[in-house]
């Protein structure tokens, strides 16, 4: 093999190393903005409850306001929408009970809310 031969097998070595090490890199980057981030809900706007007033199926509290149903299939999330400074995390979502927590963004508390149904609809515990 001649010198042209080897010169191709470096340069197509070097091209794709820089290749590889430039994906890698841009996955690796990608990745890391989402590590250790709580996973949170996208609630639609139209399913929000108002924030100045509660309805029957509505709970509000210093986390987050919850907005759940109960029919015959059971107890069901409409929505959960954190206050500042919190996110959103489903723990349960059965047929008998809801669990939702809201936690504070920076780690330091949480509070808890367990969803059933009663008589007259949803019933909300807060831990």
């Amino acid at each position: 093999m001649g010198w042209r031969g080897r010169a191709l097998i470096a340069l197509t070595w070097v091209a794709t190393v820089s290749v590889t090490s430039s994906l890698i890199g841009w996955a690796i980057s990608g990745a890391g903005t989402h590590v250790g981030t709580l996973p949170q809900i996208h609630i639609p706007a139209s399913q929000e409850p108002h924030p100045d007033t509660d309805g029957p199926g509505s709970w509000s509290g210093i986390g987050g306001r919850i907005v759940a149903a109960c029919n015959e299939d059971g107890v069901s999330l409409r929505s959960a929408v954190p206050n500042d400074g919190y996110v959103v995390e489903i723990k349960d979502r059965g047929r008998e009970q809801l669990r939702i927590d809201f936690a504070r963004s920076d780690k330091s508390g949480k509070q808890r809310v367990v969803v059933t149904c009663g008589t007259n609809g949803p019933v909300y515990d807060v831990a």
